[in-house]
């Protein structure tokens, strides 16, 4: 199974019919449905990846301009990079990562209204970052700074702010180094006072805008 969140009834089935061992987990895309709508039972009792999700319509550019870019980070970070990641998905992956100013090149019979992470010019000179990429590279970079060769997980965590205000994703490893990814959808700053039971070498209670 490599489909959208909306399809969890067809993989609940494949799941069903198959023999113990024949597979090995559930790919995932965000074009619709949400995380919460597939993340949960016979789904996420084996490894789930959510493999694609592109933005679409507009240039990086054209976002700006149209004031969509802030809400294009906080749909990607609810349903492609953190929120699954907070249900257990072991990936988050934005397609495609490069493409030009025309949406392209695309294969035959392709959509050609897809944006990627970055816009590269057919004719040359210097890329542009879509919004999208900011939450990539916020949200790896962090993570990465956790990441060992034993692996990393996913640490339970809670805030005292709304749910809907703070996103939080918490990661450690086996040699005691953490990572904190937080994203604030509220219309204004937040300051984060981050406390651990069991704090790490570094950085406890540092605080954040």
């Amino acid at each position: 199974h490599d489909h959208n969140y909306s399809l969890v009834k067809r993989a609940e089935a494949l799941l069903a019919a198959a023999s113990p061992g024949d597979i090995d987990g559930t790919a995932w895309h965000a074009y619709q449905g949400r995380p919460a709508d597939a993340l949960h039972g016979a789904v996420a009792s084996l490894p789930v990846y959510v493999t694609e999700q592109t933005a679409h319509t507009h240039r990086p550019r054209e976002a700006e301009e149209k004031g969509t870019a802030a809400g294009s980070v906080a749909w990607a970070v609810r349903n492609v990079l953190v929120g699954p990641a907070l249900l257990g998905a072991v990936c988050g992956l934005q397609w495609n990562l490069a493409l030009d100013e025309t949406c392209g090149p695309v294969l035959r019979g392709g959509p050609t209204n897809c944006r990627g992470l970055v816009e590269v010019p057919s004719g040359g000179g210097p890329h542009e970052r879509s919004p999208e990429w900011y939450g990539v590279a916020h949200a790896s970079a962090a993570v990465a700074a956790a990441t060992e060769a034993a692996g990393c997980w996913r640490v339970a965590s809670s805030r005292d702010c709304e749910a809907e205000k703070v996103t939080v994703l918490v990661t450690a490893t086996a040699g005691g180094r953490w990572s904190v990814v937080a994203h604030n959808g509220g219309g204004a700053p937040v300051r984060l006072r981050i406390a651990f039971d069991q704090a790490p070498a570094e950085g406890a209670g540092e605080e954040e805008e």
